[in-house]
């Protein structure tokens, strides 16, 4: 017989044998292009390396499979999964094949192709054998264009020990492997392998050590050097007490700490080894003041509540104020309980005075320097005629949000555009005023949420619509039964800003 009888009359033993040799391979390969893929076998372990830095290690270790995944060296996934009486085929096959292009296992691709082609009478084909090489080649044209395919397969032992394929020498790959009689790895990789024996635990260098900051957290091993948080989670022994609150999320580790002082925080490994972390915790400086008041006109006789918040809202909320300009025009006073002051402009305040009250923090800024802010009223005259008289034309207030405004009509409706803070977007009201008094200005059940034109919304927030008057100046309350009230606002005529430009 020639040698491609032999070869014939013997493939299905040759496939047979490959099929079942390679679960008992020491070693295999794939190269695709500059992608090479190897792996080494062991009893129950394969390490496997693949392109750009990445090896796997897949293991088999009394009732459980465990993988671990490797970038340059340095642990970066972990899974592990308890082996069962159905499971257990399948990992014990993870841990004994080279995996490929969401494959486990090279010998599959002996299945069709050129060379079962070649075997079932294909034209075109011209073979070679010599030393247990078999050479296959095929040439044929494909869309006016000529290809050679080849196959070059090394026997051993009546099985296909390698074998590689190439399309006109451009586009190749190439998988092979050896096998042989399988050794114990000794240094064979398991969980315990990336336990802490000991840690250090740390704020990142050069982090601000203060109240309600977020302070990044770091731990080191110490003695086993391989030890790895996803294996071994180290956590505080109380993720949150009255003093802090820790958080842990996809390995961003951060601690806030919620008074000045000093402190002790313990640290755990899954596996029992403990150690403290001690920090210093100051007072954050203060940055600024915001007010509750801006820029505006105000009537004779008004009264006004003045407060301001210190920022950061961690901080202590204190503050001074005083009359820095209108001081014959208005009396301040702080208020007996709560937080604030109250401005009484005098009912003979001279009309066009401004007033104007300086805010000055108690505590530093970083510069050391304190925090100041200042709001200035200019003086109408006190209107005297009716309340509808009052009320006509259009009120407004300008927010960080945009300007609100409500206009009253003569025929006594009225169009409010809101900028509330439920959801952050503008809304529109509609409601009638005809039983208006300065306490309760829009009439039983005539409130409506609607659309810029003045039609019913369709997905309506609000409920209804409290609005009073009180010193010249109107006070809105819009509220949801299901979500709450907004806070309330104050509207004004002929509203007076500065924006400082």
């Amino acid at each position: 017989m020639t040698a491609e009888e032999i070869f014939k009359a013997n493939y299905a033993t040759y496939k047979a044998k490959t099929l079942a040799a390679e679960g008992k391979a020491i070693s295999a390969s794939y190269v695709n292009g500059e992608k090479t893929y190897s792996s080494s076998f062991y009893k129950g372990e394969a390490i496997q390396s693949n392109p750009n830095g990445i090896k796997i290690v897949r293991a088999v270790n009394g009732s459980r499979y465990e993988e671990f995944r490797f970038q340059d060296e340095t642990l970066i996934d972990h899974s592990s999964v308890e082996l069962t009486q159905e499971n257990s085929k399948e990992y014990q096959r993870k841990a004994a094949y080279l995996f490929v292009e969401n494959s486990y296992g090279l010998s599959g691709r002996l299945e069709g192709g050129l060379l079962d082609s070649y075997l079932t009478g294909g034209e075109g084909y011209s073979y070679a054998f010599e030393n247990e090489a078999f050479t296959l080649t095929r040439s044929y044209q494909e869309e006016g264009e000529s290809h050679v395919e080849s196959f070059l397969l090394t026997l051993q032992d009546e099985a296909i020990a390698s074998l590689s394929y190439t399309l006109d020498g451009a586009s190749s790959y190439s998988y092979s492997y050896q096998s042989g009689d399988k050794q114990e790895d000794p240094n064979k990789m398991k969980e315990e392998d990336f336990y802490f024996t000991d840690f250090e635990v740390s704020l990142l260098e050069g982090v601000q050590c203060y109240v309600g900051n977020e302070l990044p957290i770091s731990f080191t091993a110490v003695g086993n050097l391989k030890a790895s948080t996803l294996i071994d989670p180290i956590a505080p022994s109380q993720a949150s007490t009255e003093d802090y609150h820790y958080t842990d999320v996809n390995g961003n580790r951060q601690i806030r700490f919620y008074k000045a002082g000093d402190f002790q925080v313990e640290f755990a490994s899954s596996h029992g080894v403990k150690k403290n972390l001690s920090v210093h915790i100051e007072a954050k400086p203060i940055n600024g003041i915001e007010l509750n008041q801006s820029d505006r006109a105000v009537y004779q006789g008004a009264t006004l509540d003045l407060s301001a918040t210190i920022l950061p809202t961690t901080a202590e909320n204190l503050y001074t104020v005083e009359l820095t300009a209108g001081q014959a025009e208005a009396d301040l006073a702080k208020k007996e309980s709560g937080d604030g002051y109250t401005l009484s402009v005098h009912e003979d305040a001279t009309i066009g005075a401004q007033i104007t009250a300086l805010f000055t923090s108690v505590a530093l800024k970083q510069d050391g320097t304190h925090a100041t802010a200042s709001v200035t009223f200019t003086v109408q005259e006190k209107q005297t005629g009716s309340l509808e008289d009052t009320l006509l034309g259009m009120w407004s207030n300008e927010s960080f949000y945009g300007t609100s405004t409500i206009t009253f009509k003569e025929d006594k409706t009225a169009f409010a555009h809101y900028f509330g803070t439920l959801d952050d977007t503008e809304t529109y009201f509609s409601f009638t005023w005809s039983n208006a008094t300065e306490a309760k200005i829009v009439d039983d059940n005539s409130f409506k949420e609607v659309d810029e034109n003045g039609d019913d919304a369709e997905y309506p927030i609000y409920d209804d619509l409290e609005v009073s008057l009180q010193n010249g100046e109107l006070t809105l309350t819009a509220v949801s039964y299901s979500l709450g009230s907004d806070d309330p606002m104050t509207l004004t005529k002929d509203m007076v800003i500065d924006f400082g430009f």
